[in-house]
């Protein structure tokens, strides 16, 4: 299974390249419900506390890391992703965000520790979407 990190904003995008789409926010935008099917992982969405800390990389970092990540088994995380997955008839899930990708974000914390946990799988990373004519 292909595992990617995108942002809301290209949603339509990735569902139209065979992704399913899954928030890692604490709330995905309530727009794309009408338009897509959005499945939570709430598992890795950042605490209000961890949030506060988003302009400070250096101390988000480690904080989600320790907090979020370090309560998890990877292989749990990987299972909930193949079952939703499935559901939407794809072998394709990016896991989404409101950041764009040039900006920090703890999509780019959980794909780093899904790559390392599960090396069998494959690098997880930002998904390029062709533009749109």
């Amino acid at each position: 299974m292909e595992i990617a990190t995108g942002y809301f904003a290209k949603a339509k995008t990735y569902v139209e390249n065979g992704y399913a789409l899954v928030s890692i926010a604490r709330v995905a935008p309530w727009f794309l419900a009408k338009e897509c099917n959005v499945y939570p992982c709430d598992c890795l969405a950042p605490t209000d506390e961890i949030l506060a800390l988003k302009d400070k990389p250096d101390e988000y970092a480690p904080k989600y890391r320790r907090e979020i990540l370090g309560n998890l088994k990877a292989t749990d995380v990987y299972h909930r992703l193949y079952m939703i997955a499935r559901q939407e008839n794809t072998d394709k899930v990016v896991l989404m965000c409101y950041e764009s990708p040039e900006k920090f974000c703890h999509r780019h914390l959980v794909a780093e520790w899904l790559t390392n946990e599960l090396p069998d799988n494959g690098i997880v990373s930002e998904v390029v979407a062709p533009k749109k004519r």
